[in-house]
């Protein structure tokens, strides 16, 4: 894998979510079979759908924090089907935001 700044949080993210008992999570890798928009890293827990969309946190003030259209209209599509998403770029208030959505 190409080391990049969102590669690095990616890496981080999946350590992270390597620690907690009972998650199951997947990157969901674009394919010829794939979906256009889906999100970096696809998360079920306790029954929960979350898609996480991990940018470099450069790109934080990025309109819509650097997503493409597709990206954006495929995580409101998650929200309207009752699914957590969330851009996530390893800073502090993301840790939080997604350790929230965890523990809930």
């Amino acid at each position: 894998m190409k080391s990049t700044k969102e590669n690095k949080v990616k890496a981080t993210l999946k350590a992270y979510l390597n620690t907690i008992p009972g998650l199951f999570h997947y990157p969901a890798v674009a394919g010829p079979f794939s979906v256009g928009g889906l999100p970096d890293t696809v998360i079920c827990y306790k029954g929960r759908f979350c898609g996480v969309e991990v940018k470099s946190p450069d790109r934080r003030k990025e309109k819509n924090r650097g997503m493409s259209a597709l990206q954006v209209i495929v995580g409101d599509r998650i929200l309207d089907a009752g699914g957590f998403f969330m851009v996530y770029d390893g800073g502090d208030d993301d840790k939080e935001y997604l350790k929230n959505w965890i523990e809930q």
